[in-house]
């Protein structure tokens, strides 16, 4: 057992039955003998916009393989014949389509600002549904981390490690249907894998920082009878701290950046309403913006710039709390609803319009925007009203996705300096594509 990990808690010898769930994370070893027999997890879908373009679904695959901590698990023995996919250039040092094509589901996408890794059905059979890949879009290149029977979930990458949950792993004497969620640490450097967890409940989409990963854990209800609570565990000490109670209504769209994790969830002294919360890793503390309204969601934050969508009865908007400095600015100011979606390099942030398509959020039809908040500049991305998907703009790549169907989609990355929409300080440069000839996103796909 690794300094990572817990013993187990004598809340397995129960042996309780988990609840199918989407990115369903559980620390399992031992526990004693007792089975733990069920699949895995438990929750409902997310109500707000999502940190990841597409999150995983609610079900998971049974298998029977087993591997050791610290194990690769592609290799002899893998069923999958589809180890890599090209990726396609199509303008010459400036646009490429990366191997995701929308032939096989893609259930979840993260990126550090040079890979994009991905959970995808490519490998699919009756007893695996996903495996996980990277690309470098400076070699141009992909990378399994992970190809074995069994599902494995979301991932969540941070420099040189990607942080995901494995299905892989059963107890000795289980049934082969029995598998088990754990949290599994990917080295990109050295190709190598380390479980993590080691316990008897699901602990579910892992939000990774490099030091730091929050997740949603069932540990009070192992049968997934009721909502999950938000969790932080240090990787160094394995020492855990509660961020939020299940009572709360946790929403799915938590975020996590180098010193804060921020989310969306019921105040336990105004239940009837939504507030934001983020909590300062440093020095251990939490705190909330006060909004108190039900017309709220979706918190991203990035360096200690946090964004969310509020609307005041007409239309949702784009807000900002400079933590550092406590001030509170409105980004947007639209009679349509303006969605914000991701923020990345402290000071860029993608949004959804949806003056052009005359739409209102949930619907699938608006225009991408990039937000600059240090200078207050922005530019239309898009000549078509669609259904855009966007990972966290960095200084270079601009990593988009075309949506459509059930989990199906084509991704691109687009060098943004090449393509004049950034500077070389990552600065938006201003363009109006209504009187000017800018640089846009083009939709390729059906």
């Amino acid at each position: 057992m690794s300094s990572h990990q817990k013993p187990c808690s004598s809340r397995c010898f129960v042996c309780p039955v988990f609840v199918a769930a989407a990115v369903t994370v559980v620390w399992w070893v031992g526990c004693g003998g007792c089975g733990c027999n069920g699949s895995n997890g438990a929750g409902d879908k997310d109500s707000g916009v999502d940190g990841h373009i597409w999150e995983d679904s609610a079900t998971d695959s049974s298998g029977h393989d087993a591997e050791l901590d610290g194990q690769v698990d592609a290799g002899p023995g893998s069923d999958c014949t589809i180890h890599t996919l090209p990726h396609e250039e199509i303008i010459p040092g400036e646009l490429y389509r990366l191997p995701p094509t929308g032939e096989h589901k893609v259930y979840s996408m993260d990126w550090n600002g040079t890979q994009v890794a991905y959970s995808v059905d490519r490998c699919g059979s009756d007893i695996r549904e996903r495996d996980i890949y990277y690309f470098d879009v400076n070699s141009l290149e992909e990378t399994p981390v992970v190809e074995k029977t069994h599902s494995q979930h979301s991932a969540s990458v941070w420099q040189n490690h990607i942080i995901y949950t494995d299905y892989g792993y059963i107890e000795p004497g289980e049934d082969p249907s029995d598998s088990h969620g754990q949290l599994v640490l990917h080295n990109m450097d050295t190709q190598t894998n380390t479980r993590l967890t080691d316990d008897c409940w699901s602990r579910i989409r892992p939000a990774f920082n490099g030091t730091h990963v929050a997740y949603l854990s069932y540990e009070h209800a192992p049968d997934g009878s009721e909502p999950p609570d938000l969790k932080l565990l240090e990787l160094a000490s394995g020492d855990e701290i509660e961020l939020a109670d299940h009572t709360q209504n946790i929403q799915r769209t938590y975020d996590i950046a180098a010193d804060y994790v921020t989310w969306q969830a019921q105040p336990v002294e105004e239940p009837n309403v939504w507030d934001i919360f983020y909590h300062h890793i440093p020095t251990g503390t939490t705190d909330r913006l006060h909004r108190s309204t039900m017309y709220l969601f979706s918190s991203d934050v990035s360096g200690s710039n946090l964004l969310w969508n509020e609307s005041d009865g007409t239309a949702y908007n784009v807000y900002l709390r400079r933590l550092d400095s406590g001030t509170t600015e409105k980004v947007t100011d639209s009679q349509h609803d303006q969605i914000v979606h991701t923020v990345g390099q402290e000071h860029l942030a993608f949004v959804f319009d949806y003056e052009r398509s005359g739409l209102s959020f949930p619907s699938q039809d608006y225009d991408l925007w990039i937000y600059d908040l240090d200078t207050n500049e922005a530019r239309r991305l898009t000549n078509t009203t669609a259904r855009w998907g966007t990972l966290e703009p960095s200084c270079r790549w601009l990593v988009y996705l075309e949506a459509w169907g059930e989990d199906r989609g084509v991704a691109y990355a687009w060098d943004a300096v090449a393509a004049g929409v950034l500077d070389a300080d990552c600065h938006v440069i201003p363009c109006d594509p209504q009187v000017e000839t800018c640089a846009m996103i083009e939709w390729r796909g059906p």
